[in-house]
């Protein structure tokens, strides 16, 4: 089992810090080293007042310390998320009726992200009850500390609250604090910008229809990452796609706006984008919604 001192070693590198700025007054520089090394154990009251220091919360700490070997966390989720990009949807039924019958909250959050990719990348998606979501979501609400578990949950999740206004904002506070955590750490930097930008794209879908185009409610959106908050270059195209959506809707010059986001698209073609099929369809959608967003707007003022 691995030591709680390597998790901590590793939390602290992470961040940059050095083991006098994280352990100074708590614990002794030679007891630190062992610590570190695994030679140590520490009291609960320390290791809380160090990861107190290490701005990290207790929650956070438990998903690095297990998730790597827990199968209730990284692989599960990376089963999951393979099994939904390739189409594996008998691969997601067997984790779906691995966890369907544990009484487990987690278990639970874990069989309705297994569902929701069912039903997000789904062949009949409208066909399917919303009802086994519901765990995930509250779930999502309840967790006030979200770990990469929930940060990744909530990429498909995020539909769940399409209607519920209330906890939406709330959740994507919460995404966007834990994604400026695990940004910061090299292992899951990646994953954590796909992660954003995939929720920001699909949380500016949300806006523009659940807010019925509003422009106060709708600025919401502007408080989140933008294309310099990111380094994946794939999680940079998400996020700008996301912007030139808005401008349909919003900009200045709707020749300007229409002319560059269908340039954008092309561009995105010819660099064989792996989203461009999904973006194509999603600007195809929205372009009459905004022509007439546009027009009434317009005879408005």
């Amino acid at each position: 089992m691995k030591k709680i001192g390597t998790t901590i070693k590793y939390i602290r590198k992470q961040k940059k810090l050095t083991q006098k700025e994280t352990y100074a007054g708590i614990i002794s520089r030679t007891f630190a080293s062992n610590f570190e090394n695994g030679y140590y154990n520490i009291e609960s009251e320390k290791l809380f007042k160090i990861l107190q220091r290490l701005g990290t919360s207790i929650n956070e700490f438990e998903f690095l310390h297990y998730g790597e070997n827990d199968d209730k966390f990284s692989y599960v989720l990376s089963i999951i998320d393979q099994a939904a990009t390739t189409g594996d949807y008998s691969q997601l039924q067997k984790i779906h009726q691995k966890f369907e019958n544990s009484t487990s909250l987690h278990d639970q959050a874990i069989l309705a992200l297994a569902y929701v990719k069912i039903y997000v990348h789904g062949h009949n998606p409208l066909s399917m009850s919303l009802m086994p979501t519901i765990p995930l979501k509250i779930h999502l609400e309840q967790t006030k500390e979200w770990t990469f578990f929930e940060l990744r949950a909530f990429v498909d999740g995020i539909f769940m609250f399409r209607r519920d206004l209330d906890s939406l904002p709330l959740c994507m506070e919460r995404a966007v604090k834990s994604f400026k955590k695990y940004r910061c750490l090299y292992e899951l930097k990646s994953s954590s910008e796909q992660s954003i930008a995939s929720i920001f794209l699909n949380y500016v879908q949300i806006a523009l229809v659940s807010f019925d185009y509003n422009r106060d409610h709708y600025s919401l959106v502007n408080k989140y990452p933008n294309t310099q908050d990111v380094d994946d270059f794939s999680s940079q195209l998400t996020i700008q796609f996301s912007k030139f959506l808005q401008n349909l809707y919003f900009g200045n010059n709707s020749e300007k706006d229409f002319s560059d986001s269908k340039e954008f698209l092309t561009m995105l073609k010819k660099l064989n984008f792996k989203d461009y099929v999904v973006f194509k369809e999603i600007y195809d959608y929205h372009i009459p919604y905004s022509k007439r967003y546009r027009q009434n707007h317009k005879q408005q003022t």
